[in-house]
């Protein structure tokens, strides 16, 4: 197995003390709300009993930017649109695009990480899927001066974006929003805390005809709201980073040319409303960024495109429609707005302080590969039929973690089952611990669907477009347990 390592540990001052079985919260921390225990599981992992408070202080500095990116200005968006050698770059299954809703830009953020000298940078690009990550990550290191090797690439997979974005528009976007971040470098503080929000629900639902995605308010899922706050020597918010176990998908399918004579139009959804309802809260320069948590098996608890059951219980219906576009945007604004009150009543609630120790690690590993012209090669068309590639027989993708004191965010370039993300919590050393897919090292490694063995077993839609064999979500869990342990200070 191919292991590439890239390993960074600063601002280990001080022997660790060890504390009350069970962990404490790092400084900086916030504990959830007394109110909403039992409401939403806890990120709380196994702990390791390090009190890392009474480590040396690290010296921090923290930045942020954004900037929208501007379609238009390269790239007409109308029918007949002929970009790229002919190819209507714009046209999407549902439809072409007509134009952006106003207001609703798409855009490039990042949050540049500065401990005792070491400098990260953690981006997200309000996209469905970017391919030109290496040039994008390269770019970033001429504007702001961090190695690709320390870069946090997320996108929160905006379902209502174009497929195809022209590059002049992201070079354009992460100039202006690295420029805007490496000029506001200044001393901070950091903090995280834990909310709780509805926003997502499950989306496996079992029907006469198989597993269909229906939204399951019973099935497994996740609220937990992690937050991270940084603060400048005032106080002042700097940035605001938090994750929601969902795709950025309210609107996706819904605005579509076939039911809408306005056309399909592009918006950044709720992780883009959201943003600008926290930053508006705030006020100054303050950055909010969304990110994408477990997506696999989660989708929005409120959506434009409705998908449902009816019937006697052995022969449910799967049935699916769209509201229309007016209705759609309001319930956007609905979700949105409901999503950002949760993130300010948690970031409210954060007390920020030094950091101790920052942490980062990324590793590749190979994993056994599907092949998929096989899947329904049996008698029932319920049950797939999981058989390795002879021809490809595994693939290549990257787990990376990246933590401040005893808060650890994994990332991950497919999308995972929310058990996975409760896999690792169970299993990490952490007190506190996020997953977020979409997270890309590079452009080679491989990414799609990766369900538990729960979603093969269900033969659903993540089954049916994954690259990978039975076993590979637990495999990578293992990856990333390990990772966290080997990162985690001896106490």
């Amino acid at each position: 197995m191919e292991s590439i390592s890239r390993r960074k540990f600063l601002g280990l001052g001080a022997t660790a003390a060890a504390v009350a079985a069970g962990g404490a919260l790092a400084a900086g921390c916030s504990s959830p709300d007394p109110a909403h225990q039992g409401s939403a599981d806890s990120n709380s992992g196994s702990g390791k009993a390090v009190d890392f408070s009474k480590m040396e202080a690290g010296t921090l500095k923290v930045g942020a930017g954004h900037a929208d990116i501007k379609l238009d200005a390269y790239c007409p968006i109308e029918e007949g649109n002929t970009q790229a050698g002919g190819t209507p770059d714009f046209v999407h299954s549902e439809g072409y695009y007509t134009n952006v809703h106003e207001g609703h830009d798409l855009r490039f953020s990042i949050v540049l990480i500065e401990f005792n000298d070491q400098r990260y940078a953690i981006s997200s690009i309000e996209h469905v899927n970017p391919v030109n990550i290496d040039a994008d990550k390269k770019l970033i290191e001429q504007l702001t001066g961090v190695d690709p090797a320390s870069q946090w690439y997320h996108n929160p997979h905006v379902l209502s974006a174009p497929h195809d974005i022209p590059q002049e528009a992201i070079d354009a976007a992460i100039t202006e929003a690295c420029e805007a971040a490496t000029a506001s470098l200044r001393d901070a503080k950091y903090g995280f805390g834990e909310g709780v929000t509805y926003a997502n629900t499950n989306r496996c639902y079992e029907t006469a005809a198989g597993w269909n995605q229906v939204s399951n308010d019973a099935g497994n899922t996740d609220h937990v709201l992690p937050v991270m706050r940084f603060d400048d020597a005032k106080g002042n918010p700097i940035a605001i980073l938090y994750t929601v176990n969902m795709a950025a998908g309210t609107l996706e399918n819904a605005m579509n040319s076939e039911i809408d004579p306005a056309g399909r139009q592009i918006t950044c959804d709720i992780a883009g409303l959201s943003e600008r309802a926290v930053e508006e809260y705030y006020g100054g320069d303050c950055v909010a960024v969304y990110f994408a948590g477990c997506t696999g098996d989660q989708w929005g608890s409120v959506r434009a495109e409705y998908n449902y059951v009816t019937g006697p219980k052995d022969d449910l219906e799967y049935k699916t429609g769209f509201f229309d576009t007016a209705a759609g945007f309001l319930m956007l604004d609905v979700a949105s707005s409901r999503l950002a009150v949760a993130v300010i009543d948690a970031a409210n609630g954060i007390e920020t302080g030094d950091a101790h120790v920052v942490a980062y690690e990324n590793q590749k590993f190979e994993y056994k590969q599907l092949d998929k012209d096989k899947l329904k090669a049996g008698s029932d068309p319920k049950t797939f039929q999981y058989v390795q590639s002879e021809s490809k027989p595994t693939c290549t993708t990257d787990v990376s973690v990246f933590a401040i004191d005893d808060v650890a965010f994994t990332g991950v370039k497919p999308e995972m089952n929310i058990q996975s993300l409760k896999d690792v919590r169970a299993g990490s050393p952490y007190a506190h611990n996020i997953m977020q897919c979409w997270v890309s090292f590079d452009g080679d490694s491989v990414q799609g669907y990766l369900p538990d063995q729960e979603g093969f077993d269900q033969s659903g839609k993540q089954a049916s477009k994954t690259s990978f064999m039975p076993g590979s979500a637990e495999e990578m869990v293992g990856h990333a347990v390990d990772m966290l342990d080997n990162l985690y200070p001896q106490a």
